[in-house]
C-alpha cells in the first residue's frame, strides 16, 4: 500500500513477488527460496507456452489462487478493511475442467455456512448473473451461497436477512428489477479505475474480455453506470438530478443497480437452480 502511494511500480512487483515466493516455499517444504529458481523457470516456460483456456498445471492453479486473494486483500485495504475482516475460503470447485461439476455440500457449502454463523450478518451481497452469462464460477458461487443459506436460515429462523443481488460487467439488471439504486460521482470513477489498475493487476489484460469492451473491467463497469445513469435521465428528467438539494444526487453521473430481497424472495429468484440440480441428481441416479 505504501508502494501504491508512492506510485513506486517497481516496488510494487517486488512485494508482489515476495508475497508468491513466500506460498511457494511453503506450499513446496523448501528450506530457502533459492530452491525455488528451478520452479519458477519451468513456470515461465510452461506459461509461455500454454494457449489461453487450457486446463493449468496444479501448481499454477494454485498460484493464480494466490494472486486473487492478495489482490483482494488490497481492494479491501484501500478501504481500511485489515485481514481480520478477510476470510479466503479456497472453495475447490474453482477448477479448469471443461465438465464442471456443481459444488459439493461438505467441501464447498460447509466453509461458507461456517462463515455465516461465525458472522451472523444482516446483508449478504452476492452476484446474480444469469447461467451462461459469464464466467461459470459466478453461477456455482451463487449455488454454493444459495444451499448454504437455506441450512443457515434453517438453524437461525428468527434472523433478518437482507440479500443485495448485484451484476457487474457479465449481464445487466433491466431496470425494472431493481429495488435500490446507488449514484456514482466521477470521484468513485476515479476511486474505481485507480484502485482495480493498482490492486487488480493480473486481471488488467484479460485472456477472455467481454464481448462489448476490450480493455481493463473498470472501464467497461464505467461505461454500463453512465448508461444505467442515462436510463434515469430518461425516465425521470434531467431536472430532477440538475435541481436536487442531494449534492451527490446533484452531481451523479453513473448508476449502479442492485435488487435487495428477503431471504424468501431470494428463494424465488433461484428456484431454478433447484430444479436444476434435482434434474441432475436425477440423471445420475438413471446412470
Amino acid at each position: 500500500m505504501n508502494a501504491i502511494a508512492r506510485k513506486n511500480k517497481q516496488e510494487q512487483d517486488i512485494y508482489i513477488a515476495c508475497r508468491l515466493a513466500r506460498h511457494l516455499v511453503k506450499w513446496l517444504k523448501l528450506k530457502t527460496v533459492y530452491e525455488l529458481i528451478p520452479t519458477i523457470n519451468q513456470t515461465i516456460e510452461y506459461l509461455t507456452a500454454v494457449d489461453p483456456g487450457k486446463r493449468e498445471t496444479e501448481l499454477l492453479q494454485k498460484i493464480k489462487g494466490w494472486t486473487r486473494e492478495y489482490e483482494a486483500e488490497l481492494v479491501w485495504a484501500h478501504f481500511g478493511i485489515g485481514l481480520d475482516h478477510v476470510s479466503h475460503l479456497d472453495l475447490q470447485f474453482y477448477t479448469g475442467d471443461i465438465f464442471v461439476e456443481y459444488p459439493d455440500p461438505e467441501r464447498d457449502v460447509k466453509p461458507i455456512l461456517d462463515l455465516l454463523e461465525k458472522v451472523r450478518p444482516n446483508i449478504v451481497s452476492l452476484a446474480l448473473d444469469p447461467e451462461g452469462s459469464g464466467p461459470d464460477t459466478h453461477f456455482k458461487t451463487l449455488i454454493a451461497i444459495s444451499n448454504a443459506l437455506e441450512k443457515y436460515v434453517e438453524k437461525y429462523r428468527d434472523t433478518d436477512l437482507k440479500i443485495w443481488g448485484y451484476r457487474n460487467i457479465w449481464s445487466k439488471f433491466h431496470i425494472s428489477d431493481v429495488s435500490m439504486i446507488v449514484p456514482v460521482s466521477l470521484n468513485s470513477f476515479a476511486v474505481l479505475d485507480n484502485m482495480f489498475n493498482n490492486c487488480f493487476v493480473s486481471q488488467k489484460s484479460a485472456s477472455f474480455p467481454s464481448y462489448e469492451y476490450e480493455g481493463p473491467f473498470s472501464d467497461l463497469a464505467q461505461r454500463i453506470w453512465v448508461e444505467q445513469h442515462e436510463q434515469l435521465t430518461i425516465l425521470f428528467g434531467k431536472e430532477f438530478f440538475y435541481d436536487s438539494t442531494l449534492p451527490l444526487l446533484k452531481r451523479s453521473y453513473g448508476a449502479i443497480y442492485l435488487k435487495e430481497m428477503t431471504y424468501k424472495e431470494f428463494c424465488g429468484e433461484i428456484e431454478f437452480i433447484k430444479g436444476m440440480i434435482d434434474n441432475k441428481k436425477g440423471l445420475k441416479e438413471l446412470k
